[in-house]
């Protein structure tokens, strides 16, 4: 789950360039297609959820 579409207005208020997913129409992107265009985009994810938290961490590996 992502965070409220209150909370993005709300960071746009303070002036941070926010986006969420819905105003694109990108709400149902898979996981992997998300971490995909923020990274394209040089985006971070604000999110609520816990299960994914692996995604935020730059593969430095082989």
């Amino acid at each position: 789950m992502g965070i409220s579409p209150h909370t993005v207005e709300w960071l746009r208020n303070q002036g941070y360039d926010s986006v969420h997913l819905a105003e694109e129409g990108l709400q149902c992107l898979l996981d992997e297609e998300i971490i995909h265009k923020v990274r394209i985009e040089n985006r971070i994810v604000l999110t609520i959820e816990i299960a994914h938290g692996g995604y935020g961490y730059p593969n430095h590996g082989p």
